[in-house]
């Protein structure tokens, strides 16, 4: 900004009467130091101690800095200052090992113990290893450890430190080998005072050499932002090995270990690597902090034709969580909310610089930018200062989320985008806000933004015509002042997020040896269900993989094909002689719950018409008719109603074991006989396609069941809030041939499910572990067969703008990127986002392709 300028600037914006400080910390160019004195930035040379009033900090980022740095570039974040980094290295810290000591000697059984250490976990049935002395690849002792069945223990290998350790050798080194299920190794250090430091390390099943730095142990049940490093003379105890709180314990387990050593370290900075990054998830398991401090925007870099990638997303170890897959203080999605801005882009790639403004978590309204790889030097000054500019002198918007107002007073239902706003400057009495979305959208306002904080504000926008390009439109915010521009555009493309989904859904499963996806079948099912409609309809479209080629070129039509066939070919391979498939979350235990059978046999019997081989067509019709067979040895008629209220009155209170519903399932030896009325829901799709599109043999046997349970469903006029009970209302409409049944159900339809959806939460989307966005499938049916409106349409452009706006920090894109095994927990939560929400994008555009046979 000329000076000039900079005067009249100051009139408008009273925050602007001083120059801002820049603090520039190492070797910075001159010429970027020229060029932000030109542009009237109070400009310093300092370090640590000098940042306190720093609107923005330079880092020389070309080699690590001090790690105290690192704390207080922290600080600067947490108070919604900004940083800007001309390099990738400033946070190297990790451990470059050298004159390597070895602790233990494995082939000297007496010198350590393998045993099992009793934690409070309660993992239902486990299967204790017993030690075996192996030879690792490399030929030297190692221990192994291997289950046949059901999880190991606790188990660790412990060694005593045979003496005082030297200070100097700070890197513990080890090679080691794990399983699909053991693919996190818990490491715990007690310290000669007795406490206990923790840490850990992703680890794979093939034989690897791993290098963990002593300053990455925490000690256990620390909330603290500092800590003093761990230091080796310390070390009384080590322990390496399993701890079931943070894998997924329900699948046989290996571990094998070898050369355990302590080394020296090339590195000159000892401190917590960047690695803690992605393990908060189990460190917070152990009720143990990482230090927000430990941020590091180089950490998502990656190399593509010698030039350093970021990344926008993390890699996140997620640890194990049962239930609904997300309990609330694990629920992190909102700490990553951020806004990627590029500077410089290789297309089809990723960004070479970028800036990141962090909408929400512990460094909300702070600014990071990061310029990975050198550049000439007009480049460089010119992407400086126009990071600079945005980061300390703009107002930008930095999340957009789209939700859906509450019915006013005459029922209508409108979209409310919710924006949030990050402003360095001033009190600014005077912004220009304009929306635009597809066109038909539009939202013009003057509004007025507080000093240096973030502005939440929701926005009610027009009804969504009925013109509406829902698959695929694109969007702008434009946020102006009288200085300043902030214009973003983002486009939500439903076809390209569903092809992400397949593609996150094909890496999943060959994660695992046996052809799951994850660990919940019935959740993956819909995503196979999905894969095989979109290849049917859309494997011979050249123009799709030409509008998607960089999708293309890491995942293949024969791939998510072989995909669904393995994972289908699995579930024939697992069925029992009785038809029931033992599977899932607490698989070995022999559970098999009725209600997921019914979800994952209308996922082979409406996907078999998709199947070209006829052999393979054949036998997964034969599997899901064998499973219908099995449900119904759990159906409570009227002589099993009376036996159970009088043996289970307190299930019988709930409506357990009430006359038409169905028991859960088995477990094990143990058959679960009550069960509350969502478990029959959950059966009338898989009822509905035998009865009427199966063979007349089989048409003859389901017909009957069908009847009684439609005409029971029907006449309960139970809630169809959730997907699954919407889904089977619509299977009944479509058969039920009675038109008064029909207006039931279209009635009940209007005041439960649309009722619910209409004053839903704000990220419905999101919720119940990921499965939320299925809502949307019985929306789409309901707006195909039934009728639709305005207030429909505002809904459905919630769930499209969540799972398909690629601009969004939960774009799936990112989700994917940072959760990319799905076990428990988050992995879970978006794997199930992305098998779901394919469901609900195929039929999205290919309507009725998941809806009765395809006509």
């Amino acid at each position: 900004m000329k000076r000039w300028l900079w005067a009249i600037a100051a009139l408008f914006f009273p925050g602007w009467l001083t120059a801002q400080e820049v603090v520039l910390v190492g070797e910075t160019p001159s010429a970027v130091e020229r060029a932000l004195l030109n542009a009237d930035y109070a400009v310093k040379q300092g370090g640590e101690a000098d940042l306190s009033t720093a609107a923005l900090v330079v880092v020389d980022g070309r080699k690590a800095v001090k790690p105290a740095l690192r704390e207080a570039l922290a600080k600067v974040l947490k108070r919604q200052g900004s940083v800007l980094f001309l390099g990738s290295e400033a946070f190297n810290y990790i451990p470059e090992p050298y004159d390597v000591r070895p602790l233990v000697d494995l082939s000297d059984t007496e010198s350590y113990i393998v045993e099992r250490d009793k934690r409070d976990l309660k993992a239902g049935s486990l299967e204790t290893p017993k030690p075996v002395l192996i030879e690792s690849p490399e030929g030297t002792p190692a221990v192994e450890l291997q289950t046949r069945r059901r999880s190991m223990p606790d188990m660790f290998l412990k060694v005593d430190a045979p003496r005082r350790l030297e200070d100097a050798y700070n890197v513990l080194t080890f090679r080691a080998c794990g399983n699909a299920y053991v693919d996190l190794l818990a490491l715990e250090i007690i310290d000669r005072e007795g406490a206990k430091w923790l840490s850990f390390c992703a680890i794979t099943p093939d034989w690897e050499s791993y290098a963990v730095s002593l300053a990455d142990f925490i000690p256990e049940g620390s909330t603290a932002e500092h800590y003093e490093p761990l230091r080796p003379s310390q070390i009384s105890r080590l322990f390496i090995g399993v701890n079931l709180k943070t894998i997924w314990h329900e699948q046989p387990t290996y571990l094998a270990l070898a050369d355990i050593a302590l080394a020296r370290n090339k590195n000159p900075h000892y401190a917590p690597t960047s690695e803690l990054m992605r393990l908060r998830i189990p460190f917070e398991t152990m009720d143990t902090k990482v230090p927000d401090a430990l941020f590091d925007p180089a950490y998502r870099a990656t190399t593509h034709a010698g030039r350093t990638i970021i990344r926008n997303s993390l890699d996140w170890i997620t640890g194990t969580r049962m239930g609904d897959d997300i309990e609330q203080g694990y629920k992190t999605k909102h700490t990553r909310e951020s806004r990627i801005v590029p500077l410089v882009e290789i297309e089809g790639v990723g960004n070479e610089a970028q800036i990141e403004f962090f909408a929400n978590g512990p460094m909300a309204g702070g600014a990071v930018a990061l310029f990975a790889n050198p550049m000439e030097e007009r480049q460089l000054v010119h992407e400086v200062l126009r990071a600079a500019e945005m980061m300390t002198r703009t107002p930008m918007v930095v999340a957009a989320d789209m939700h859906t107002s509450r019915p006013d007073e005459e029922g209508a239902v409108y979209p409310n985008l919710q924006l949030t706003i990050r402003n360095p400057l001033g009190p600014v009495s005077k912004a220009s806000l304009q929306i635009d979305v597809a066109g038909r959208m539009e939202y013009d306002q003057q509004i007025s933004l507080k000093e240096g904080e973030l502005t939440i504000r929701k926005f009610k926008l027009r009804a969504v015509r009925e013109d509406f390009p829902m698959a695929r439109f694109e969007w702008n915010v434009r946020l102006a002042t009288e200085q300043t521009v902030d214009e973003w555009r983002d486009r939500v493309d439903v076809e390209r997020a569903m092809l992400i989904a397949f593609r996150h859904l094909v890496r999943n499963q060959k994660r695992f040896p046996d052809g799951r996806i994850s660990n919940h079948y019935f959740g993956d099912a819909y995503g196979v269900r999905a894969m095989l409609a979109f290849l049917h309809h859309a494997e011979q479209d050249a123009a799709l993989v030409e509008r998607h080629r960089d999708i293309f070129a890491t995942v293949s039509f024969e791939d998510m094909r072989l995909c669904a066939y393995r994972f289908f070919d699995m579930l024939c391979n697992r069925q029992t002689a009785n038809g029931m498939m033992p599977m899932g979350y607490s698989e070995p235990g022999g559970v098999c719950n009725v209600a997921d059978m019914g979800q994952i046999s209308l996922a082979m019997a409406q996907s078999a018409q998709y199947v070209a081989d006829p052999v393979r067509r054949e036998r997964y019709l034969k599997a899901a008719r064998r499973l219908a067979v099995w449900m119904e040895e759990y159906y409570i008629d009227a002589e099993r109603s009376k036996q159970l209220k009088a043996e289970n009155p307190k299930m019988a209170a709930r409506g357990w074991a009430d006359e038409g519903e169905y028991g859960l399932g088995a477990s094990g030896t143990k058959r679960r006989l009550t069960g509350p009325h969502w478990v029959m829901t959950d059966v009338l799709g898989i009822q509905t396609y035998l009865a009427f599109y199966d063979t007349p043999e089989i048409q003859a046997w389901a017909k009957p069941i069908y009847r009684r349970n439609a005409n029971y469903f029907i006449g309960k006029n139970s809630t169809l809030e959730g997907y699954f009970q919407a889904e089977a209302a619509f299977w009944l409409r479509k058969t039920i041939g009675d038109e008064e049944q029909i207006a039931r159900i279209d009635r009940n339809l209007v005041e439960t499910m649309l009722g619910k959806r209409y004053r839903s939460a704000d990220r419905e989307p999101y919720r119940n572990g990921g499965r939320g966005t299925l809502n949307a499938l019985p929306l789409l049916y309901y707006q195909r067969y039934v009728g639709e409106d305005a207030n429909l349409r505002a809904v459905l452009l919630k769930y499209v703008w969540a799972f398909a706006s690629q601009g969004s920090f939960r774009n799936l894109e990112r989700l994917t990127e940072a959760f990319p095994k799905a076990t428990h927990g988050e992995g879970l939560a978006a794997s199930k986002i992305a098998a779901f929400g394919s469901l609900w994008a195929v039929e999205m555009l290919y309507p009725n392709s998941s809806y009765t046979p395809f006509k």
